[in-house]
C-alpha cells in the first residue's frame, strides 16, 4: 500500500520504472540527467544500483 506523505504539498510515490503520466515520465528523465551532470562534475562515481535505474 503506497501512503501519502502529508507536508506543504500533498505528494504520492512515484515509481520510476512505470510512470502514470506523460508529466512523470518527463520528469523522470529530466531528473536522471541532472543526477548525472551533477556526479560528472563533482566527479563522484554513480553507485551500481543506481546505474540499472538511470
Amino acid at each position: 500500500m503506497r501512503q501519502k506523505i502529508k507536508g506543504l504539498l500533498d505528494t504520492e510515490y512515484m515509481d520510476f520504472n512505470n510512470p502514470k503520466i506523460e508529466t512523470q515520465e518527463i520528469g523522470i528523465k529530466d531528473f536522471k540527467t541532472v543526477l548525472q551532470g551533477i556526479c560528472q562534475y563533482m566527479k563522484i562515481e554513480i553507485p551500481q544500483i543506481l546505474n540499472r535505474l538511470l
